[in-house]
């Protein structure tokens, strides 16, 4: 058994060995995962604070178009490269909120805008709804909330600009 060990032993010390060096570099160590860095740097490399955000009431229909130019609001979440517009809405009653999403440009998918509803004008952490058309929830009268609506440029014939309309409803 000793034979054995001593044997495999000294093949994977070999294969070590062969492995980390060649005739015209010198010996290395390991290699370790090198982080992933976004090459193309976003519209607007702004800090999230920095970004514009629109104020509006309950009631109001807004008509905008969002694009490849907007700032990019997520730039280290599930996609870095959706250029997003901001809307803060402050309820002046408790309530419902009903928040819908229509898309004007003619598109061929759903897929390439969301809309989300905040709890918070900083908007840390998860949305507190999320949906590619409408979304719900109660909200507090005094509080302020703020909508986002990301688009997807890349999935778009060029310019990858996209025309909508956001209301607000309780």
């Amino acid at each position: 058994m000793c034979s054995w060990l001593m044997r495999l032993t000294l093949c994977v010390g070999l294969l070590t060995m062969a492995s980390a060096c060649d005739q015209y570099r010198s010996p290395t160590g390991p290699s370790f995962p090198q982080p992933v860095v976004n090459s193309s740097p976003s519209p607007f490399p702004m800090p999230l604070e920095e970004i514009p955000k629109t104020v509006i009431s309950v009631g109001a229909v807004i008509h905008a178009t969002i694009g490849p130019g907007d700032p990019i609001c997520d730039r280290s979440g599930w996609d870095a490269r959706a250029p997003c517009k901001l809307f803060l809405l402050t309820p002046s009653s408790t309530g419902t909120l009903n928040v819908m999403l229509t898309v004007t440009s003619p598109v061929s998918s759903v897929d390439v805008i969301d809309l989300m509803l905040f709890a918070q004008p900083s908007y840390t952490g998860a949305p507190f709804e999320y949906s590619t058309r409408s979304v719900s929830a109660t909200v507090v009268e005094g509080r302020t909330y703020l909508i986002r609506v990301n688009s997807y440029p890349y999935l778009l014939p060029p310019p990858g600009n996209l025309d909508f309309e956001l209301r607000t409803e309780m």
